[in-house]
């Protein structure tokens, strides 16, 4: 019995150091990609709030006409590869999949293309009530086929735990690319359009590197391997559910921002865009840390381990707080310095729909293990379920919160939908696989980042600090005390320790020093 524990806690580690390894490595290409994200979104600011927000309605309907081509392909591709490796032990025979979600997402994708296109003119009229939008919308049609493809191999290497491809094709690839092309296709005098041109060359300059990559990955030719493919047995079965749960997604992602275009001003749709990705920014952590959470909680699900995947989804949902709680604070609490020094004046109306923005994705974030738990035990039907009450949430709170409180409003909407389907999964993983995300380290972390905001309230008029003085030195107070209560509280836990101990092997930081004072302070010098 003594060595199976040991056993198991010898594989436990072994994943907790898999996870560490591409973590880092997806963290910091989720960094970069929010830094050039910002750069893009700075270069179209600076077009004033009005354009921005013509801009950000087109590629929110470009961003529609993706997830209607997807078909949720790119899910089932990374979840057949996930059980194809692990019953046939080897990642080439797993290419079945991935060439057969290139065809389907062939045939949407050009299908889809050629209906955008047509319907241009119409939409540009009619829907975004800026006719001189059409070249755009006509631009993006064509970057539909590229832009599925692209996906489709992410999801792949995703599956095969490839993470570097992820990394490299759209964090930091695609990523780098649109500030750039942006900047140069503005500066020659094209305006909006040079936008639209960014992400269409930086598509499909993307789909080049993914098709060079695809022939390293899976060592066999495009066309014959296309042609060939055979449907996986339960393929449709697996991915509709998840197409539905898409469109979904796609419509609480992006009725926020249409109602401030349609039922407020373009304007106030410009300055909610620009406000996103700053928001969005507090999830970084989360995303990095759940980077491979499906595919290797789903190799421990598929061989039984249950046990193993259990303990994986509480140590996430504990590091994903401790680590998204700074972040959030600081963007909540200087909100409006932030937009102000990020962008321009004009922007800083938005800054209550920031701090807004910000708390909502906190709590998302600390359930985000429990949605994707959803799909490690193969209940899509109630991630789909989950994403249907948050779309009616986010619609009703629309109508109820946009046209009197507008970016606020819309924030308002948006940040209810998004934590009510968080909630509920964390609630049906509890019912359904007994197991939920809180324990006493959780609440311990939770604690010292509320004890923590108290020396920012005394900052107000503090040492006459104003702009971004005022807030590096809120950060740094805030994080600082963060840090002290930590530790007071006794936050951390075994689990942190051999995280960490994983993250220095793989990533080549020095954190013995912190690893010894942990080890003494909690555990005793012969830990």
């Amino acid at each position: 019995m003594q060595q199976k524990l040991k056993s198991l806690q010898s594989e436990s580690q072994a994943h907790l150091k898999l996870m560490a390894k591409a973590a880092g490595l997806f963290l910091f290409a989720m960094l970069f990609s929010k830094i050039a994200s910002y750069a893009f979104r700075w270069v179209g600011a600076k077009l004033g709030t009005t354009e921005y927000g013509y801009f950000a309605m087109a590629f929110g309907v470009f961003e529609m006409a993706v997830g209607l081509g997807l078909l949720g392909v790119d899910s089932a591709v990374g979840r057949f590869i996930v059980d194809e490796s692990v019953s046939r032990k080897k990642s080439g025979l797993a290419a079945n999949s991935f060439w057969y979600g290139i065809r389907v997402v062939l045939v949407s994708g050009t299908v889809l293309a050629i209906g955008l296109a047509l319907s241009s003119a119409w939409i540009a009229t009619n829907v975004l009530h800026a006719p001189s939008m059409w070249p755009s919308l006509v631009l993006f049609a064509l970057a539909i086929p590229f832009f599925l493809l692209v996906l489709v191999f992410v999801a792949s290497a995703r599956g095969l735990k490839h993470v570097e491809y992820e990394a490299g094709a759209k964090s930091i690839l695609e990523s780098g690319l649109r500030p750039l092309i942006a900047f140069g296709a503005i500066g020659v005098g094209l305006g909006v359009l040079g936008l639209t041109v960014s992400v269409f060359a930086s598509a499909i300059i993307v789909f080049m590197t993914c098709a060079f990559w695809s022939r390293k990955l899976f060592s066999q030719p495009w066309f014959e391997s296309i042609l060939s493919a055979k449907r996986p047995k339960g393929f449709f079965k697996f991915s509709l559910p998840l197409y539905a749960s898409n469109l979904l997604a796609l419509v609480i992602s992006n009725a926020a921002l249409f109602s401030l275009g349609l039922m407020v001003s373009a304007s106030e749709a410009g300055v909610f865009s620009a406000v996103m990705p700053l928001a969005v920014f507090v999830s970084t952590p989360a995303l990095g840390i759940l980077s491979i959470f499906i595919s290797v909680g789903s190799e421990l699900f598929a061989l039984g381990k249950k046990s193993e995947s259990e303990k994986l989804y509480k140590s996430l949902s504990k590091a994903i707080l401790l680590a998204t709680l700074p972040l959030c604070v600081i963007l909540a609490f200087f909100s409006r310095e932030a937009l102000t020094f990020l962008y321009v004046i004009d922007y800083s109306q938005g800054a209550l729909a920031l701090s807004i923005l910000s708390i909502g994705y906190l709590l998302y974030s600390v359930f985000t293990p429990a949605v994707n738990y959803l799909h490690v035990i193969k209940r899509t039907d109630l991630f789909l379920f989950n994403l249907f009450i948050s779309a009616i949430l986010v619609l009703v709170s629309i109508f109820l919160f946009v046209p009197a409180y507008g970016t606020a409003g819309a924030a308002v909407a948006f940040a209810i939908g998004t934590v009510a389907q968080g909630i509920l999964a964390a609630l049906e993983v509890r019912k359904f696989a007994s197991i939920q995300p809180f324990s006493g380290s959780f609440a311990r972390t939770l604690l010292a980042g509320i004890l923590s905001l108290i020396p920012l309230y005394f900052l107000n008029g503090a040492y006459g600090l104003r702009g971004f003085s005022r807030v590096a030195f809120g950060a740094f107070l805030y994080c600082a005390a963060y840090a002290v209560l930590l530790f007071i509280l006794r936050a951390f836990d075994r689990d942190d320790i051999e995280l960490l101990k994983a993250v220095e092997r793989k990533s080549g930081f020095k954190l013995g020093v912190f690893r010894g004072i942990l080890k003494k302070l909690y555990f005793g010098k012969n830990s």
